[in-house]
């Protein structure tokens, strides 16, 4: 790779496209980057995989420089053989997860240093059937990772935790757990398999560390000069934003005010484990509700419970007589309030521990998520 000539940046997922069924990379692919790199588009291949266990092929190509890995917690730079844009998990918040997870039976593989480890004596088919850990991630370990002699005393010796791969026994210890370390504002918890929960800190994610990665490439500045940023950084406020839990019922806000906005974040809360997700949505503005009025209607079902509020005209006058009960018609089994002290009461009265109760919307609707945890601290 030619290191003065400037690269325009393309991101690749191993798993399911730069890899075949055999988890190997194919002389296809390797020829299909080294003439992406020829054309002057680098390929940064992003992975939750640790990166011992990238494909040797992938790793010796001189096409490829950069590599983000573990969920976009590091990224490994072959030229300086080094992992720069680090985004390390504490030592207090290890603590916190290895006392969260502690009442259950468990398996755990932890990336640092950008290698897997796993803990020798709990390496035996019968507790591995016990934990429900899949052949594939079987064959990882077997293959790939490095056995340690005890988890605890190397989880508090370590510095560079990089994401911790967690399988349960019991799936219903695995949705509780998952739910503390969302609620605690400063973990992400994902399912790459539907026994296990892979933690690392909020404000990492493969789409964060190529953000991060292709601005300071574009920019001419040295990734590593911005690491400490990064990892300050704890994510975007209004954006899937935790205010508290209140009874057991976790309550959040997102700034999320089109359709497409709502799917994802409703997708995104239904995938975490909470009994039902509540969404409390204020529509804003009258000529955007009445041409969106269908969407509207599509997205939030996505939800368990929808409550709303009355439009938000901002700017504009209602002269097209469009109202929020016009939108709960088409929302079987929604509900509309006048005013936010009336939503805030029927919620919180209705949502049961276990429960998600997320705000959304561009408007003010934010003050419903806040009065509700100011009020029962």
């Amino acid at each position: 790779m030619d290191d003065k000539k400037k690269y325009k940046i393309v991101a690749s997922d191993l798993d399911g496209t730069l890899l075949n069924t055999d988890q190997k990379i194919s002389a296809e692919n390797l020829a299909a980057i080294k003439e992406m790199c020829r054309l002057g588009v680098q390929l940064v291949p992003t992975t939750g995989r640790a990166l011992c266990e990238m494909p040797e092929a992938l790793l010796a190509s001189d096409d490829v420089r950069y590599y983000i890995t573990s969920n976009g917690t590091a990224v490994w730079d072959k030229e300086q053989e080094k992992m720069i844009l680090t985004h390390y998990i504490p030592e207090d918040t290890v603590a916190f997860i290895t006392e969260t997870v502690k009442p259950y039976a468990s398996y755990w593989l932890v990336h640092e240093g950008g290698v897997n480890h796993y803990d020798r004596a709990l390496h035996t088919p019968a507790y591995l059937d016990k934990c429900n850990v899949g052949q594939a991630f079987r064959n990882i370990v077997e293959t790939m990772a490095k056995g340690i002699d005890g988890m605890d005393a190397f989880l508090k010796a370590s510095k560079a935790i990089e994401m911790i791969c967690i399988f349960f026994e019991d799936h219903r210890a695995l949705e509780a757990c998952k739910r503390t370390f969302i609620e605690s504002g400063k973990l992400r918890a994902v399912q790459s398999d539907e026994n296990n929960i892979e933690i690392f800190m909020s404000s990492a994610g493969k789409g964060n560390a190529l953000a991060a990665f292709a601005a300071t490439h574009q920019l001419g500045i040295e990734p590593e000069k911005i690491a400490d940023a990064i990892g300050k950084f704890g994510g975007a406020g209004r954006r899937f934003e935790i205010h508290g839990t209140v009874n057991g019922v976790t309550i959040a806000d997102d700034y999320a005010h089109h359709p497409e906005e709502i799917t994802a974040t409703l997708n995104a809360a239904q995938d975490m484990g909470f009994n039902k997700v509540w969404a409390v949505f204020q529509p804003f503005t009258y000529s955007r509700t009445k041409m969106l009025l269908d969407d509207f209607a599509t997205s939030l079902q996505i939800a368990d419970r929808v409550v709303m509020t009355e439009i938000m005209g901002s700017r504009e006058v209602n002269t097209i007589g469009i109202y929020t009960k016009d939108l709960a018609e088409k929302i079987p089994g929604s509900v509309w309030f006048d005013t936010f002290s009336e939503v805030e009461n029927y919620v919180m009265s209705h949502a049961e521990s276990g429960d998600l109760v997320i705000t959304m919307g561009c408007g003010d609707v934010y003050k419903i998520a806040k009065s509700i945890v100011a009020k029962n601290k």
